[in-house]
């Protein structure tokens, strides 16, 4: 998708920003799975706790949705 082909373009600013809004976008598509996926990647990939507690509200907001499908 066009999402996935600006996360990989050269001189994004914030990659990590493109990343969360793309699995934002596959959770309010009702992908929760897609979403969930990219947000433990994020958190996996990040050092930052606030990205980290970020992910960790998101991941929760994802599972939320997946026990409701």
């Amino acid at each position: 998708s066009a999402y996935l082909a600006a996360e990989k373009a050269s001189g994004q600013l914030n990659p990590t920003l493109i990343r969360i809004n793309v699995a934002n976008t596959y959770l309010n598509s009702g992908d929760p799975d897609s979403a969930l996926k990219i947000y433990d990647e994020i958190y996996a990939s990040t050092s930052n706790d606030y990205v980290k507690a970020q992910m960790d509200l998101l991941s929760g907001r994802a599972l939320i949705a997946l026990n409701r499908s």
